[in-house]
């Protein structure tokens, strides 16, 4: 397994933070594709139309970024940005060993701000209220 230098995965302060201890669903990951993977720390956002992770990640897991299918997408601040979508399995590490790995498309991208670090959108979207 390589690692991927992600300082970031802990950076998720707020403003004011120091005032008050604040919670973030992180949740440790490992992401494959066939057989490569990583071990990460993924934000759970609810909100998130894609699972977005840094173009490292795909490089790692043996992916040619630009093979995924182009995505274009329109960040918080209201930017296009564009991605790339590649099948992935995602499992949670701290799972009971009988739960499966998710099958589910991420979203790589190049210059994904280090302060965001990896989002996981919520599965199925289908059915939620």
């Amino acid at each position: 397994m390589t690692d991927v230098a992600y300082e970031a995965e802990l950076d998720y302060q707020l403003p004011l933070s120091w005032l008050r201890p604040v919670k973030k669903p992180i949740v440790a990951v490992r992401v494959s594709a066939g057989t490569n993977y990583q071990d990460t720390l993924a934000l759970v956002d609810s909100g998130a139309d894609y699972s977005i992770f840094h173009a490292k990640f795909a490089e790692v897991l043996g992916l040619r970024l630009t093979g995924g299918q182009l995505k274009r997408f329109i960040g918080l601040d209201d930017k296009l940005y564009i991605g790339y979508l590649h099948p992935v399995a995602i499992r949670l590490l701290h799972a009971p060993p009988r739960w499966p790995p998710i099958r589910a498309e991420v979203l790589f991208r190049e210059n994904h701000p280090k302060r965001v670090g990896n989002l996981l959108e919520i599965w199925p979207k289908s059915g939620m209220g």
